[in-house]
């Protein structure tokens, strides 16, 4: 899960229900417990901090201010808070995601949470959970036409919401897991996917198992190799005899079926 693939909006949803996204005892980035006693008042958005009027505690000690989230830590000066009064009463950036070296070089005055390295739920289900979540309580569009009545500019905002919130999980499903990000790996993570949703839900697990046995870059030898006319056959009896479809070659060939 990509820091640049999660809408903030989607951000504000997992913070909004902490207690529900992230583990009991989540750590800041530093290592230091962190006890959210009030998340604070969301802010939507009347300029500052995302979460005004937030109490955590740190090591046992209370602090009052406001929580700031971003997608990563460079954000913060990005939105120029770093100059801005409004945010300096700010107790706790929180990002989706970080790695040490962008936290030596961001020098972080305000202590920083990580989303990813807290929260509660594995990466399939963390999505299932926010989406149940962010549109569960969206306004339901009714069928024509009894959706005449409603503001169109309220339909647009609700499809785009859901629109925007299906291609970041979308894109997070290619990229996640990916560390070196090329044509080559994509490709191969779109391939895998693809078999993935050949499976259907009983059969998903087998076919990402078969795709990476029959690799794309082997697929890809094979096609350059062989003779076009028998590439339909060839990648059939490879797919079939991979999967353990094929019955095994006898040792004496007959065509009398009844043998």
């Amino acid at each position: 899960m990509k820091s640049d693939t999660l809408a903030e909006s989607l951000l504000h949803e997992i913070w909004k229900d902490h207690s529900r996204f992230l583990i009991p005892k989540p750590l800041l980035s530093d290592g230091t417990p962190i006890t959210i006693i009030h998340g604070g008042d969301y802010n939507d958005h009347r300029g500052g901090p995302d979460f005004p009027n937030a109490e955590i505690a740190l090591d046992g000690m209370i602090i009052k201010g406001d929580i700031e989230l971003h997608r990563n830590l460079n954000d913060w000066n990005h939105h120029g808070h770093s100059d801005d009064k409004n945010y300096s009463q700010v107790i706790l950036h929180v990002v989706l995601d970080a790695d040490a070296e962008e936290l030596q070089q961001a020098q972080q005055r305000v202590p920083v949470l990580i989303l990813r390295d807290n929260l509660a739920f594995d990466q399939r289900t963390f999505w299932q959970e926010l989406f149940e979540k962010k549109f569960a309580r969206a306004p339901e569009l009714p069928c024509f036409p009894h959706n005449l009545s409603i503001p169109m500019k309220l339909k647009s905002k609700v499809i785009r919401q859901m629109g925007e919130a299906r291609l970041d999980e979308r894109i997070a499903r290619i990229t996640n897991g990916i560390d070196n990000i090329s044509d080559e790996s994509i490709l191969h993570r779109v391939y895998e996917l693809v078999l993935d949703a050949l499976g259907y839900s009983e059969n998903r697990t087998p076919f990402v198992e078969l795709a990476r046995a029959l690799s794309r870059p082997l697929l890809q030898k094979i096609r350059e190799k062989e003779n076009t006319n028998d590439l339909h056959a060839i990648f059939e009896a490879l797919y079939f005899g991979t999967a353990g479809l094929l019955l095994k070659p006898q040792e004496e060939f007959t065509l009398d079926v009844n043998d």
